[in-house]
C-alpha cells in the first residue's frame, strides 16, 4: 500500500522528521532538531508508508475558501434503513456555492490567523501500515485546502506524530501538541490502541479531535471525538453486516474477529445484535490471531457449523489469508468485510481468491461518485502514487467538514470556535459526502452516523450499490439536537 513521506517526527527531543511548509517539504534526518532540506511542491507527500519517527510535522499553508465540498442534489432525505446524501448547508437544504476544485489554479494566500491541526496514531509497525491511507487522505486535502488560497483565509499548519501505538507516547505527543505548539483542534486520528489514553485530556482542555479511525471504542464514547465517518460500536457494526445483507443471499453467518484489538471483540458482539433484525443467522465465531500464517482449523469449524457466509474483523492481509485457506479446502463462502477492504491493494494482493468480496464504504464511493472527484484528484496531484481508499477517503470528507466549521470562524479561531460550529450542525452532509451530519453537546456521539454503501469486488474491480444512497444500520435516523 502507500503512506506519505516526509511527515515524521521533528523537534522536541522526540526524534528526527520532517516538516513541509507552504512551497517546500523537508525531509528530516533522525535524531533531534529540523535535519536537512529538500525542495518539493505545496504540501506534496510521496508513495511510502508516513516515518515512523516520534512527533513530526508537516506544516502546509492551506488555503481553502469557504466554500463547501462539490456537488449533490439539494436537500437530505434519511429513512429506516436508508440516508441520501445532499449538500445539506446547517440544516438549510440549499446547495452551498462550490469550492475551487484540485488545479483550479492558483488562489491569493491566505491572510489570516494560523489554524494548527493535531495528528497523533500509528504510522510504524503493523498497525501503521493498515493506518497509512488515513494519513494520505489528510495530506491530500491539507495540500488541496492550500492550494485554494486558506481555509476561509486561514493558513493551515498540520503537526503530526507517531505514537508506536504506545499510550504512553501519545500521550506525550498531546500534551506537546496541546501545550507548546498550541493546536486549536485535532484531525485524522487513527489510534486503535491509543485514543482511550488521550481522550480524557482533551476532554479537560476541551480540544476536540475531527475525523479518526472507528477502531477505538472510544471514538463513540468521548465527547471531543467528532467523527463524520462510522462510528466504532453500532455503526462498524453494520459497516460489517450491510454490505453481506445488501449485495448477497446468504445469510448463515460466521464470525471470525481478532483478539490484538479492543474494537474486534467489541465488532463481533454488535454485529450479533444486529444480524437478527436483518435476517441473519449467526451460527459459528471464532476469535483468531492477526499474526497466524493459516486458519485451515478455522474455516474448517466454520463449514461444518453450516456457515455459507463469513464476516471478519480483521485487517486486510489476515482476510486474503482466511480466504486462501477456505479455498484450499474447497470451501467457498461469501465474505463480507467493511470500510479497510475498500481500497486497490486489497484486490491487488488478494487477486481471485476476493474475487466476490463484499466491502463497506464510509463516504459516497471514492471509486465512481462524482461528490469525491475532488479527492481523487488531489490525491493525483499532491500524493502522485499514494492509493486510494475509503479511509483516506473519509479523511478527505473530515477535512473538507472543517471547510464547514470555518465559515463561522472569527478572526483568531481557538478551540472553543471549532466547538462552536460543530455544534452548530443540523443535517450537514459535506457536499453530500456523508449522510446527515450533527453532533449533541455533552456525550459521546455513537449515534450521529450509522451508515455505509455496500460494494462488491466483480471483476477485479470494485462496484457500488449506488453512488449516493447510503444504507444505515436498523433505527437509525439523523441526529436533532
Amino acid at each position: 500500500g502507500g503512506g506519505a513521506t516526509g511527515a515524521a517526527a521533528a523537534g522536541a527531543g522526540l526524534g528526527g522528521g520532517s516538516e513541509s511548509n507552504g512551497g517546500s517539504g523537508r525531509n528530516g534526518a533522525s535524531g533531534s532538531g529540523r535535519g536537512s532540506e529538500s525542495s518539493a511542491p505545496a504540501g506534496a507527500a510521496g508513495p511510502g508508508r508516513p516515518s515512523s519517527g516520534a512527533g513530526g510535522r508537516a506544516d502546509a499553508g492551506s488555503s481553502g475558501s469557504s466554500g463547501s465540498a462539490a456537488g449533490g442534489p439539494s436537500g437530505t432525505r434519511a429513512g429506516a434503513g436508508s440516508a441520501a446524501g445532499g449538500t445539506g448547508s446547517g440544516g438549510t437544504g440549499r446547495p452551498a456555492a462550490p469550492s475551487p476544485g484540485p488545479g483550479a489554479g492558483p488562489a491569493p494566500g491566505p491572510t489570516g490567523a494560523e489554524i494548527r491541526l493535531g495528528s497523533v496514531g500509528v504510522q510504524s509497525g503493523v498497525l501503521g501500515a493498515t493506518m497509512a491511507p488515513f494519513f494520505l487522505g489528510a495530506r491530500a486535502w491539507v495540500a488541496d485546502v492550500t492550494a485554494r488560497g486558506g481555509l476561509a483565509g486561514h493558513p493551515v499548519r498540520l503537526i503530526m506524530g507517531d505514537d508506536g501505538g504506545d499510550p504512553a507516547k501519545a500521550q506525550t505527543l498531546v500534551h506537546r501538541m496541546v501545550e507548546q505548539d498550541k493546536v486549536q483542534a485535532f484531525y485524522t486520528v487513527p489510534a486503535p490502541t491509543t485514543l482511550q489514553a488521550i481522550t480524557p485530556y482533551l476532554e479537560q482542555q476541551q480540544i476536540p479531535i475531527i475525523g479518526l479511525c472507528e477502531c477505538n471504542p472510544a471514538v463513540d464514547e468521548s465527547p471531543m471525538a467528532f467523527q463524520p465517518g462510522i462510528g466504532s460500536t453500532t455503526g462498524l457494526a453494520w459497516a460489517h453486516l450491510a454490505p453481506l445483507v445488501g449485495m448477497t443471499d446468504k445469510r448463515k453467518l460466521s464470525i471470525f474477529y481478532c483478539r490484538e484489538v479492543a474494537s474486534c471483540p467489541q465488532s463481533a458482539e454488535g454485529i450479533k445484535r444486529l444480524a437478527g433484525p436483518v435476517g441473519v443467522q449467526v451460527v459459528h465465531e471464532v476469535q483468531m490471531s492477526l499474526a497466524q500464517p493459516d486458519y485451515t482449523a478455522e474455516v474448517l469449524s466454520a463449514r461444518n457449523a453450516g456457515a455459507d457466509a463469513i464476516i471478519v474483523v480483521a485487517d486486510n492481509a489476515t482476510i486474503v489469508r482466511i480466504l486462501r485457506s477456505a479455498h484450499r479446502q474447497g470451501y467457498h463462502p461469501q465474505v463480507s468485510t467493511p470500510t479497510a477492504g475498500y481500497e486497490p491493494r486489497f484486490i491487488h494482493s488478494g487477486g481471485d481468491d476476493v474475487e466476490g468480496t463484499v466491502v463497506a464504504s464510509s463516504t459516497v464511493p471514492w471509486s465512481t461518485s462524482p461528490r469525491m472527484a475532488g479527492y481523487r484528484a488531489a490525491m493525483e496531484r499532491f500524493v502522485p502514487g499514494g492509493e486510494l481508499s475509503t479511509l483516506g477517503a473519509e479523511m478527505w470528507g473530515s477535512g473538507k467538514l472543517i471547510e464547514v466549521l470555518a465559515r463561522r470562524f472569527p478572526a483568531n479561531p481557538t478551540s472553543a470556535d471549532f466547538l462552536d460550529a460543530l455544534y452548530a450542525l443540523r443535517g450537514e452532509t459535506v457536499g453530500g459526502i456523508f449522510p446527515p451530519l450533527a453532533f449533541v453537546k455533552g456525550q459521546g456521539h455513537v449515534a450521529t452516523n450509522q451508515c455505509v454503501v455496500p460494494v462488491k469486488v466483480v471483476g477485479g474491480q470494485f462496484k457500488p450499490l449506488s453512488d449516493d444512497q447510503f444504507s444505515c444500520a436498523p433505527g437509525w435516523r439523523p441526529v436533532t439536537p
